[in-house]
């Protein structure tokens, strides 16, 4: 029942658990209770408090995290209603505001600039030279978007098979870790005349560059590289810090409905369901994104253990 002795309780088990000394882990980590936690949680469900703001793999997270708090008897009726209208009240800032909308990582930039130059994707041809991590995401991230066919080329792939790859492509992603350059203008130009006026978008987003920065002003080539990428993601993390205000709002209004759910629950505990969140139509909005951060992204397991810690089934203080 009292809130602090459960968190100094949670944070020893942790270090047991982990062998993590309780003050590196006390240093690395918070805690908060009673309506505090209940507007974390929300926040977090949101996307409001992840590295990539409103990123939605955060939901899946929550979800993950109520379903095993309850498997374990942690989560009383209270801990998992208030899950349950976490993930409703982020379902509903994803509707009602543009929070999640516009890719922040650059692979998923990369993919979306694809499908803005090129249109249908499922009928064009995708070239990745280069493997790697980023390599991988972003032919993950064209495939999502329904690339129709994707080459994976190594940077020792001969030049006659290299020159063959770029006649037949409509947009080569270069993600290689070679010192110099891997395309030169003379080899964009040779594949070029060979093209029969189609257009070819490069996305150079090695660093150093791979693709010599010339052949960007050769006719019916469009060359970005990582800085370009980088600078697409900055407006749309701006345009997602607008929306967070709005967000913000409807977070605050629904974390005062579950106050006011727990004050009538108090009064008669046998009312069994948390509040819904207030039915909101589709605005038109879609939302998409990226991957989550360390301390705050990825702190939905922290998000929910202070709640847990501080408030489970036979804990009146939340």
């Amino acid at each position: 029942d009292d809130p602090l002795a459960g968190e100094h309780a949670l944070f020893a088990a942790l270090a047991a658990h982990t062998a993590i000394g309780a003050g590196e882990l006390r240093a690395c980590a918070f805690a908060v209770v009673h309506q505090d936690a209940v507007t974390h949680l929300l926040r977090v469900a949101a996307g409001l408090d992840s590295m990539v703001l409103g990123e939605s793999e955060i939901q899946g997270q929550v979800r993950a995290a109520g379903r095993i708090a309850a498997e374990e008897g942690a989560a009383g009726p209270v801990l998992d209603g208030l899950v349950r209208h976490a993930l409703a009240a982020g379902r509903r800032v994803r509707r009602k505001t543009r929070v999640g909308a516009g890719a922040l990582s650059v692979p998923s930039v990369a993919a979306g600039l694809t499908a803005t130059v090129l249109g249908d994707l499922t009928r064009s041809r995708a070239l990745l030279i280069g493997a790697g991590r980023m390599g991988e995401a972003t032919a993950g991230a064209l495939r999502g978007n329904g690339i129709g066919a994707l080459e994976l080329l190594g940077r020792g792939a001969g030049r006659a098979r290299m020159l063959l790859e770029l006649t037949a492509a409509d947009v080569v992603v270069t993600s290689t870790s070679s010192p110099g350059t891997v395309l030169s203008c003379a080899d964009v130009a040779q594949a070029m005349r060979r093209r029969a006026g189609r257009r070819l978008l490069i996305v150079d987003i090695a660093v150093p560059r791979d693709v010599d920065p010339a052949a960007g002003e050769l006719p019916g080539v469009i060359l970005r590289d990582i800085d370009d990428l980088d600078r697409l993601a900055a407006r749309n993390r701006e345009a997602r810090e607008r929306e967070a205000a709005h967000a913000e709002g409807i977070v605050a209004a629904e974390a005062e409905r579950f106050a006011l759910w727990r004050e009538r629950r108090a009064q008669r505990p046998e009312e069994p369901k948390p509040p819904a969140p207030r039915p909101s139509p589709p605005s038109g909005s879609s939302s998409t994104t990226a991957t989550s951060g360390v301390r705050q992204g990825t702190s939905s397991s922290w998000a929910i253990r202070s709640p847990a810690a501080a408030w489970n089934a036979s804990s009146p203080a939340l």
